[in-house]
């Protein structure tokens, strides 16, 4: 039996206002897999991720992580253990390495030092 994707993301579609940005998107990725979204400026790379985290509202489909659906939870309960996301936006972060950047998105672990390296191994 195989192993449930860590994120599996089916025919989402999400927007703002009354326009689509992205469209019937799929993506699984299992445990120990690197994704990259790459696509030029306005195809919906930032808009799938905020749409993860419910920060975008998703017009349809469906997004499990580690099998729980978090199509219609709250972006506070998603960020609490389920997912986060780094934006790099204002460069900020410049100097830092990847691993680094990935401590810093899990600030909220701190007390679970264990979950931590677990999550970064």
């Amino acid at each position: 039996m195989s192993e449930q994707p860590t994120l599996e993301i089916n025919s989402l579609s999400a927007g703002y206002g009354r326009f689509d940005v992205v469209r019937d998107v799929a993506l699984s990725v299992s445990k120990g897999e690197a994704v990259a979204l790459l696509g030029p400026n306005g195809a919906g790379k930032t808009t799938v991720l905020r749409a993860i985290m419910g920060l975008v509202k998703q017009r349809r489909g469906l997004i499990r992580i580690g099998g729980t659906d978090v199509s219609a939870l709250p972006t506070h309960r998603i960020a609490r253990g389920l997912a986060a996301i780094a934006p790099e936006g204002r460069r900020l972060f410049l100097d830092q390495s990847v691993e680094d950047n990935l401590l810093l998105g899990a600030l909220h672990l701190r007390h679970d030092r264990a979950r931590t390296q677990t999550l970064l191994a």
